[in-house]
């Protein structure tokens, strides 16, 4: 009975995993397809999430006591010379170069920035 438990429970997060993964490679292959396009842009917000996830310890008077492993996700919203806007994931490379306010130029291939060039006003 015991194995037959672990078994479904392994089950379980394996398709939750392959669902997950799925739809991240689903959109790297769909982004592949798609041409580079350079675009005029302005940066007008940054953001960054984190996620904590606790690999299994003690717990105890409420903290974890083992290790942990922090996931940052970093975004950037482009507005384009139509005035729209538009959200994107980046890495921490591009998060760390691209400031807000700054106007350059973003190649952008489907939803992902490939690069972001400033544009210097002299």
């Amino acid at each position: 009975m015991d194995g037959i438990i672990i078994a479904l429970l392994a089950a379980i997060f394996a398709g939750v995993a392959l669902i997950r993964n799925g739809s991240r490679l689903k959109e790297w292959l769909e982004n592949n397809k798609q041409p580079e396009e350079s675009w005029n842009v302005r940066i007008v917000s940054k953001r960054k999430e984190s996620k904590r996830r606790s690999s299994p310890g003690r717990s105890g008077g409420g903290f974890s006591v083992g290790r942990s492993q922090v996931k940052r996700t970093y975004f950037v919203t482009l507005q384009f010379s139509d005035e729209s806007r538009q959200e994107y994931r980046v890495s921490s490379r591009l998060d760390a170069q691209m400031k807000e306010g700054e106007k350059g130029t973003a190649v952008l291939q489907g939803t992902r920035v490939v690069s972001f060039m400033h544009h210097f006003s002299a």
